[in-house]
């Protein structure tokens, strides 16, 4: 009988045991077998029985796979914990590609173009405050068309009446659904061009011919106003610049809307007489357009009231549904996890380790892009009509007049300060917004009626913002509003709440220089006091996180309190004159 002894091995080596019975076995002179390797046994003897193992025998048969280039190796019986990591690794590859796919869309994602116009009468969206779009679609450049309209109602002859225009227009396409106003560029009576969508975005006024022209809106109803030669001047040098900078064909047509949709009047019978004078006009179809002159006088509201009419399905029910009644998920106890990986060669932790790291970065990333870059603010340039000054004309407020003045205590020793509780904002065109959303709560509320309550207001963006202005009584605190300014800084500041505002240095900076301008003018005394409003009522403003920051200034008031006194209390408490 064949022996390990026979070959000169060592029974710790390796031991051969046959596959077949030993009467088999016999008859043949070279064996047929199977192999089984035995380790650590100091006594083996291969023969019709075990004499002496020491080692238990297992089933070693192997399950072996690539994937990421490295060698899985699992025991069949751990088939399915092994399955279990495949998925996982391939589900993270799946978010890791899918992640950089985005990101490379997002990389050469197009932007507005801005035009090499620098007129004065050229206003850019941020010149006019417009609110961001819903949605933007880009058009594909070159264009080949110009489709001249007019708004049917809005006309103006003044600026500052032309931009109250633009913001009610936009605000009511928006309303419509329409992303943002509807065409790519408006024109006020007085011959101010207003960038609308854009010159490279997809506008709404055609159906058809949205994503292949340029739309321009003359800003009233040209079957009753009358045009300029201004508007048309400023038109076709708007129409150059587009050309320059290949937005254009320079073989482009010029057409009236009503040309393109018989059933509308835009642009209105004076405009369409004029628009012989713009280059490349093609005068095909104007019948049409003067037979809907004589019988209607459609306005802007047709064409959005026509674009309304497609079909859209809303799937919101089906979504509460399911959110109501959601499919129960089984996920895996932590002993079936420690399981995975105790039962897993390095090859396979280390596939563990790379899938949990992409997914890992793949999670900041997306957090990243969602929370910290805002949607639509990656390349928009903040510009605001000065560097922190903003004045009432600025942030279009609404005009008021009739509010006290404060002589009487002048020049004022108290400076109280409050929070506005309202949503923050970062750039000039946010805070102008906010302002005006302030000023039309307090003037339409039923209980109030009044202007905005405070004198100056401090934005996010460190820009002071005036509100009734110097010498004028406030609306901000209740029996002090006589002897003192008040100034809100805008935002929560409450820091027992989970989300809140936190004030900044510049926003304390430009503070100071507004205080310092009130020395200056003559306003405020110089030795001011600066009391926050919880100081001297029962309130929780200006908020903990500005509360802290105030008491490290200089002039914060920490020697006397003020709390249920009146002005002329407080006055004659310090030694202060005042008028009686």
């Amino acid at each position: 009988m064949w022996s390990p002894s026979d070959q000169g091995m060592s029974s710790s080596e390796m031991a051969v045991v046959s596959s077949m019975p030993p009467t088999e076995l016999a008859a043949r002179t070279t064996p047929v077998v199977s192999t089984m390797n035995i380790t650590r046994s100091s006594r083996v003897h291969i023969g019709p029985k075990f004499v002496s193992v020491t080692q238990n025998v297992e089933n070693a048969e192997l399950v072996k796979g690539r994937i990421l280039g490295l060698e899985l190796v699992a025991p069949v019986k751990s088939n399915g914990l092994r399955c279990s990591v495949a998925v996982f690794v391939c589900w993270a590859l799946v978010v890791a590609v899918g992640l950089g796919l985005y990101l490379f869309q997002l990389a050469t994602k197009p932007t507005r173009i801005d035009l090499g116009l620098n007129e004065t009468w050229y206003f850019r969206r941020d010149d006019w405050q417009a609110m961001p779009p819903y949605n933007t679609d880009y058009l594909s450049l070159p264009v080949h068309n110009v489709v001249i309209g007019h708004t049917g109602a809005g006309y103006c002859n003044q600026t500052r009446r032309c931009i109250e225009a633009m913001l009610a227009t936009q605000q009511d396409n928006l309303r419509r659904d329409f992303d943002d106003i509807v065409p790519n560029f408006l024109i006020g009576g007085e011959g101010t061009v207003f960038e609308g969508r854009g010159a490279n975005v997809v506008g709404a006024m055609v159906k058809g011919y949205n994503s292949k022209s340029i739309s321009i809106m003359f800003m009233g109803d040209y079957n009753t106003d009358m045009t300029a030669d201004i508007q048309f001047t400023h038109l076709k040098i708007l129409i150059e610049q587009l050309v320059k900078d290949g937005v254009l064909d320079p073989d482009y047509v010029v057409h009236g809307q009503c040309q393109l949709s018989p059933d509308t009047v835009q642009p209105g019978r004076h405009v369409l007489d004029h628009l012989h004078k713009v280059p490349h006009w093609n005068p095909a179809n104007t019948e049409h357009c003067l037979k809907y002159f004589r019988t209607s006088c459609t306005s802007l509201e047709r064409l959005l009231e026509a674009e309304e009419s497609e079909t859209e399905f809303d799937s919101w029910r089906e979504y509460q549904e399911h959110i109501r009644n959601p499919t129960p998920a089984t996920y895996s106890c932590p002993l079936y996890v420690w399981t995975v990986v105790r039962n897993t060669s390095r090859a396979e932790r280390l596939s563990c380790a790379c899938a949990a790291l992409a997914l890992v970065l793949c999670t900041a990333l997306i957090l990243y892009f969602t929370l910290v870059v805002k949607r639509g603010e990656l390349n928009v340039v903040d510009r605001a009509p000065h560097e922190w000054n903003i004045t009432r004309e600025d942030w279009l407020a609404r005009d008021m007049t009739g509010n006290n003045t404060v002589a009487r205590f002048a020049p004022l020793k108290l400076v109280v300060v409050q929070h506005t509780v309202s949503p923050e904002c970062h750039r000039f065109t946010n805070c102008a917004a906010e302002l005006r959303n302030l000023q039309n709560y307090f003037l339409e509320s039923k209980h109030l009626g009044y202007d905005i309550p405070y004198n100056f207001l401090i934005g996010n963006d460190g820009r002071v913002y005036q509100g009734r202005g110097w010498n004028r009584e406030g609306a901000h605190t209740l029996g002090f509003n006589r002897c003192s300014l008040g100034v809100a800084f805008i935002g929560d500041y409450r820091e027992e709440l989970s989300i809140h505002s936190r004030v900044t240095d510049l926003q304390l900076q430009r503070f100071n220089m507004l205080l310092e301008d009130g020395v200056t003018l003559g306003f405020l005394r110089p030795d001011y006091s600066i009391v926050p409003a919880k100081d001297i009522q029962n309130s929780a403003s200006p908020g903990s996180n500005l509360y802290r920051a105030l008491q490290k200034l200089d002039h914060y008031e920490k020697i006397h309190s003020f709390r249920d006194m009146s002005c002329v209390a407080i006055y004659d408490k310090l030694g202060l004159p005042y008028q009686l």
